[in-house]
């Protein structure tokens, strides 16, 4: 039976303002191992909660995934604990200071294993997600270590600006997960706010298409080391994809 703690609905939705793909900010492979500011991407967006009354708080950071219903967003799973309280709850993809390619609302929200969690997103005028600003691959049991590039939106930047880490990963254990995570390298700008960004890999800095193979979050939900400077991703591994493929068997 597919895993489900709850379904949203009830949400309001803005009209998709015209649309204009935006550069990515130039970086090099071999960027300084720490977190900076860049341009948008449209397939990784900032996830928005509304309380009664209250103006929008930042959540999390969300990824659209390549899935045949065009409609799946990944973020972690301690990002949406209390999303259900909440009066509005959407996602804002390529998000950059506002709501470029519009508010989406959440459809419906899924617990993963670990610390994962998928957003079935509802329609925008008409449209799935990402239809209109495409998606990432993902791959699921990829061995750790190599180069990564991580986009999110950490909570510190009162501009909501999205960040850029480029670093080479090594290995977590996460002793309440029992399993391996990816740790990178970032520093400490990509904090709270950047929970649920995707780890990718093969990221290719002019078609901004890469692989993801994990989520921000995990242990300690997603940081490490004395001073939080290491981020930790939680794998996509056999389990996960046996959970999105439920998913998209039995969402509506």
């Amino acid at each position: 039976m597919l895993n489900t703690r709850r379904q949203l609905a009830r949400y309001a939705i803005a009209v998709l303002p015209t649309l204009a793909l935006l550069p990515l900010a130039a970086f090099t492979a071999n960027a300084a191992v720490s977190s900076t500011p860049t341009s948008p991407i449209p397939s990784v967006g900032k996830l928005f909660t509304h309380g009664h009354g209250f103006s929008d708080s930042l959540n999390c950071t969300g990824t659209v995934l390549n899935t045949p219903k065009r409609d799946i967003v990944l973020t972690a799973k301690h990002c949406t604990a209390g999303i259900g309280k909440f009066a509005l709850a959407y996602f804002a993809p390529g998000y950059d200071t506002g709501a470029k390619y519009g508010e989406w609302k959440i459809k419906g929200a899924y617990d993963g294993p670990g610390d994962l969690e998928v957003l079935v997103m509802g329609k925008n005028n008409g449209k799935n997600i990402q239809d209109v600003v495409g998606g990432q691959n993902y791959q699921v049991n990829v061995p750790i270590g190599g180069r990564v590039s991580i986009i999110g939106y950490p909570s510190s930047d009162g501009h909501g600006r999205p960040y850029y880490c480029g670093a080479d990963a090594t290995v977590h254990f996460w002793k309440g997960g029992n399993h391996n995570e990816w740790q990178a390298d970032c520093g400490k700008n990509l904090n709270d706010g950047a929970s649920g960004s995707p780890y990718m890999i093969n990221y290719n800095l002019q078609t901004h298409q890469g692989t993801v193979v994990a989520a921000l979050g995990g242990d300690n939900e997603g940081s490490a080391g004395p001073g939080g400077e290491f981020s930790l991703g939680d794998p996509l591994s056999s389990s996960f994809s046996t959970f999105l493929q439920d998913v998209l068997k039995n969402h509506a």
